[in-house]
Formats: structure tokens, C-alpha cells, sequence
């Protein structure tokens, strides 16, 4: 494949990843809507600390749901308390509906039409420190509105200069849509909202809050107030050293935590968008070769005097890699050089190898010759033996699997130095910066976890970029690299050398009478790949292989089955309330829901 259809496939791969992944970091529980969301919410808090929230849940689905309500994580109650809580007020339902209100007891408030004969049924079906509205029937598709009045008697700390409120308005809850929160101003000295992407706007001396929150996205607002506050609202006072000090403590542990996970998503959007421009710069700086006119079929070896094994790693796909393609073709050229003679048998089921020479200047056709040694019997080797081994277990076949692994994988790679600058350590500052992105992002999360809207987001993103440099990272090294002086013009070469043993019709063409030069056409072939099409080839044209002085390929491969897809015997065992500082510290809690 040529290397910009390569890097189009690693671009196209990238930018598809990189939308995708963008798409879905600006997903905050709505880019696919649930069933149920909340299509809006409106608070307004007056200064007493009475709550009116005004829910319009959207129903997508027909006959899924009868109850539509909105949960508390602290106390819900319809009497006097000696702690914190919140006293419900009233209930409003659509017409057809009742409303309820469950306190902390179980104990139930039922409003409406009907509603009393409906009352067992709530307290059967609904949770305590819920409020909402229900139908007996399962409800249509469409938005049912619902108001929620309370008084909060909310935990307060003062000291003589402020006094603090945090109130948690939502930390659990399905999508709302849009939020509209008001604040009166007369008595706030500063306010803090979360999270820090609502916007926040001072009018008619009320703060007025609007935004959009995914599924359970905290909604909590943060306040420093006059010590006069605590004479309007009838709350739960505590006497605090320092409160503005730790107000705003906790608030920078939220917000900078926050901010800085508003920047990695930033940067991981950026980084998902530049990575292919990334990879496409490196490949015009670096990766482009040399122009070289060759054809693309050649019918004989071109370099001779390189070894089997040396051509199956250098031109053999990518020019690191070494498979088991040149362990076989290089006992093929051992056997045509008469260091080692391979013999079929008769009855098809493997090769016998004989060592005729002990001895050999390459390094890896030594370990070729040193395994057959080893491997047989007085310098020969029955592949026959193998099946037997491999059926008995132990040390002999798993020594054997170890031995002819390493020598399908394993060879000196020097030798591709020459060749070729590689190019994978290019794509590492790629990955490096995603990997940064992804431990750092999730690092907030842990130090902070209600970033999780967006520092979660930013950690996949970044992991996002690391597939990216993964999917290039697969490609040749040479696709960001190159091949020195005229290697490239080489390698082609070689390309068209396995284009030619590929293609049956151009052997039929150009096939040699001298039977010596199909042997050479079979070890090379079988170095590139392709050794089974010459086998065929030669079929085809009624070529008696066993003329030629070689040995069938396919019988090299089936010998050695048995230890290369040995699997040893695998063992198994066995083992048998709220009203703090800071970001989701606040009084009051839950959110909407249905069921």
C-alpha cells in the first residue's frame, strides 16, 4: 500500500475518533436523552428560606411512568425539628394528578382530587424524603408540570462579621434542560455557584442563575451573608471561627480543581482535532521519500546476496519486524546451500531435516542450525516427533515452543539501521501528551470528584489520543521515518518482486526453464510471504517441485504445527446532613426523578 494511502487511513481514523470523542465530551446527559428529563427548573428562595421549584418533566415515553417527583438527601419533614430540615409546604399536580409528600418517617401529605383513596398506594410505591406527583395509570407521552413549595430550616455557621449558607439544590437527578434559579441579593455579601459554567447576573437586587445541568450534575449555591440573615430565616445557627476564611478555602478547592478540569477538556479537544494535523506534519517533514521509477511487477530477486531472513525484515512489511516466514525460508535456503537437506514423507505428515553442516557465518542461521540439532537425533530432526511431544506435556515441548518462538520473532535488528530512519518515536510526544491529559484529568476526579462532568470527560479525550498514536504507531515505522541513500528504490523493488510471485498470470508468463531459479523464487517468496503462491504457481504449470530440489512449503509449515501452537495447560484458583463548606456540602440535595 502506498504511504499516503496509509497515512489517509490513519488521518481518516484519527478525525473520525476526534469527532466522535468531541461530540461526546459536550454531552451533559443530553446529547441522548434519557425518557424522563426535566424540560425546565425554576427556584426562587426568598429571604424566610421558603423555596417555591417549579418542574416540568418531559415524558418521551408512554406507559413507563406514574410517579414524577423530586427527592431530598436531608430531612424532609411536615412538623417542628430540633435538626436542620426541610418542612414541606404545599404540593401542586396537574389536574388529573395527586400530589405527595413522604417526610423522613414514611408518614404521607396527599394533595388533590381523589387523593386519599390513593394515599396507601403512594406510601407503597414512593420513598421518604420525596415529594412529587402521581397517577394511578401509567402516564402518556408529554411534560407534566409540578410545583414544589418548602421552608428550609437549613444548618447556618456565623462568626461576627459573616454568616454562610450553602444550599445543594441538586447532586442526583435526571437531565435538566434548562435551570432558572433566583437568589434575593439584600443580605449576600458573595455567592459562589456550581457548577461554574451557569451564568450569573445581579438584577433588581435579586441574583438570577440560568444554565443547563446533565444527569446528576450538582446545583449549589454558596453564600457569605450579612450576620442579619440569621434574624430573617429560622434556621440552625452554630458560632464559627473564621467563616469567610473557610468559605473561601473550600470554594478555591472547588474552583481550581474545577478550572483546571475545564482546561484539560479544553486541551483534550484541541489535542483529539491536532493529532492527525500532528501526524500529517511529521509524514511532510519527515516521512516523504524519494521519487524512484520502478516497475511494479519484477521477475527476479533483487539482491541476492542479502539472507532470507534479512529480507523478510527489512521488506517485509514493516522494516523492524520479523515473523515466522523467514524461519522457514531460511531452512529452504539452508537446504538449497546444502547445509541442511529436508526431506518429505511419503505419507504427507512432515519434513525429516538432516544437518549436513554444523557450522554457518550468519548468526541466526547458526540458531536455525543449533535448534534442528538440539531439536533431533544424531543431527536429525523428525517433525513427526513434534505431535508426539506436544501430546505428552512437560518441559521437552514447552522448551521446543520457547525455542521456535524465539526464533520467529526474534533476530538482530541492527541490521535495519541501515536501511531506515525510524519513525515511531515521532508518534511518542503525541501520546505522551495524552497520556498527561488522562492521569491529570482523572487525578482531579479523585482529588475532586464532582469535576466528574468534565474531568471525566477530559481523561477519555485524552485517552483518545493515545489510540490515535496507537493506530499510527501500527503503520510501518517508515510511514513518519525513511529509507537512507536509495533503499527506498530497493524496497520497491522488492515490492514488485512479491507483486510478481502474487500474480499467477505473470509467472505463467515469465517462468524460467532453469528449475534452479524457482528454488531461488521459493526462498525468497517464502521470506516475503508469498511462498505457498509460488508452490501454486508451480502446480499450475505441472512444475514437479521435487525437480527443482525443494521441498514442498506447505509441508515446512505443517512439521512444525505442533510446537508453534503449543499451549501449555492453563491452572485455575480462586477466593472463595449537608450544610458544610465547599462544593457538595451544601443543605438540601437530591433532585428529580420518576419512576
Amino acid at each position: 500500500m502506498k504511504e499516503t494511502n496509509q497515512l489517509a487511513i490513519i488521518v481518516g481514523a484519527c478525525l473520525l475518533l476526534a469527532g466522535v470523542s468531541i461530540f461526546f465530551s459536550f454531552g451533559t446527559g443530553l446529547t441522548f436523552e434519557p425518557d424522563l428529563v426535566a424540560d425546565s427548573y425554576t427556584a426562587v428562595l426568598e429571604n424566610d428560606g421558603t423555596l417555591t421549584e417549579t418542574y416540568v418533566y418531559d415524558v418521551a415515553s408512554a406507559g413507563t411512568y406514574r410517579m414524577l417527583f423530586r427527592t431530598w438527601d436531608d430531612t424532609l419533614a411536615f412538623d417542628t425539628m430540633q435538626s436542620p430540615y426541610v418542612e414541606l409546604i404545599d404540593v401542586k399536580a396537574p389536574a388529573d394528578m395527586v400530589g405527595y409528600g413522604i417526610d423522613w418517617r414514611g408518614n404521607s401529605v396527599v394533595t388533590g382530587e381523589g387523593a386519599e383513596e390513593q394515599r396507601a398506594l403512594i406510601e407503597s410505591l414512593g420513598e421518604y424524603n420525596e415529594m412529587g406527583i402521581f397517577r394511578e395509570t401509567r402516564l402518556g407521552a408529554g411534560q407534566y408540570a409540578a410545583q414544589y413549595t418548602v421552608r428550609l430550616h437549613p444548618p447556618l455557621q456565623y462568626d461576627d462579621e459573616d454568616a454562610h449558607f450553602n444550599l445543594k439544590l441538586a447532586a442526583t437527578h435526571i437531565p435538566y434542560r434548562s435551570v432558572d434559579i433566583t437568589i434575593p441579593g439584600a443580605y449576600v455579601k458573595d455567592i459562589w455557584v456550581r457548577p461554574t459554567s451557569f451564568e450569573t447576573v445581579m438584577e433588581d437586587g435579586n441574583y438570577h442563575i440560568t444554565g443547563t445541568a446533565g444527569e446528576n450534575a450538582l446545583i449549589e449555591i454558596e453564600m457569605l451573608l450579612d450576620p442579619a440573615y440569621l434574624e430573617v430565616i429560622d434556621g440552625f445557627p452554630e458560632k464559627t471561627d473564621g467563616v469567610r476564611e473557610q468559605t473561601e478555602t473550600a470554594a478555591l478547592l472547588y474552583t481550581v480543581p474545577a478550572l483546571l478540569s475545564s482546561l484539560m477538556l479544553l486541551l483534550g479537544r484541541i489535542g483529539v482535532v491536532a493529532a492527525p494535523l500532528y501526524l500529517i506534519a511529521i509524514f511532510l517533514r519527515h516521512g516523504r521519500e524519494k521519487q524512484a521509477v520502478v516497475p511494479e511487477h519484477i521477475s527476479f530477486v533483487p539482491d541476492t546476496s542479502l539472507l532470507p531472513w534479512q529480507v523478510n525484515l527489512i521488506f517485509n512489511g514493516d522494516a523492524v519486524d520479523f515473523d515466522e516466514n523467514g524461519f522457514y525460508a531460511t531452512i529452504l535456503d539452508l537446504h538449497r546451500r546444502e547445509i541442511l537437506h529436508v526431506t518429505e514423507h511419503s505419507d504427507g505428515e512432515g519434513v525429516e531435516i538432516e544437518v549436513l553442516k554444523t557450522v554457518s557465518d550468519d548468526a541466526y542461521e547458526q540458531r536455525v542450525i543449533n535448534f534442528v540439532s538440539n531439536a533431533g537425533k544424531g543431527g536429525v530432526l523428525d517433525t513427526r516427533s513434534f505431535a508426539l511431544a506436544a501430546s505428552a506435556g512437560g518441559e521437552k515441548i514447552a522448551a521446543l515452543n520457547t525455542s521456535l518462538s524465539a526464533l520467529t520473532s526474534e533476530v538482530n535488528r541492527a541490521i535495519s539501521s541501515r536501511y531506515i530512519v525510524e519513525g515511531r518515536g515521532r508518534v511518542l510526544p503525541l501520546v505522551g501528551v495524552g497520556l498527561g491529559i488522562t492521569l491529570f484529568s482523572f487525578f482531579l476526579f479523585f482529588i475532586s470528584p464532582i469535576t466528574a462532568p468534565v474531568s471525566v470527560p477530559a481523561g477519555l479525550l485524552g485517552i483518545v489520543m493515545i489510540i490515535q498514536g496507537g493506530i499510527a504507531a501500527v503503520f510501518p515505522t517508515t510511514l513518519f521515518g525513511a529509507w537512507k541513500e536509495d533503499y527506498y528504490a530497493e524496497k520497491l523493488k522488492w515490492d514488485g518482486f512479491r507483486a510478481f510471485l502474487s500474480d499467477s498470470a505473470m509467472i505463467q508468463r515469465y517462468s524460467p526453464s532453469d528449475l534452479s531459479m524457482w528454488g531461488e523464487w521459493l526462498v525468497y517468496g517464502t521470506a516475503l510471504g508469498v511462498g505457498e503462491k509460488v508452490e501454486k504457481a508451480m502446480a499450475n504449470l505441472s512444475v514437479d517441485i521435487h525437480e527443482t530440489g525443494m521441498p514442498h512449503v506447505h509441508m515446512m509449515y505443517a512439521g512444525f504445527i505442533p510446537v508453534a501452537r503449543y499451549t501449555p495447560p492453563s491452572s485455575s484458583g480462586g477466593f472463595g446532613g449537608g450544610g458544610g463548606f465547599g462544593g457538595g456540602g451544601g443543605f438540601g440535595g437530591g433532585g428529580a426523578g420518576g419512576r
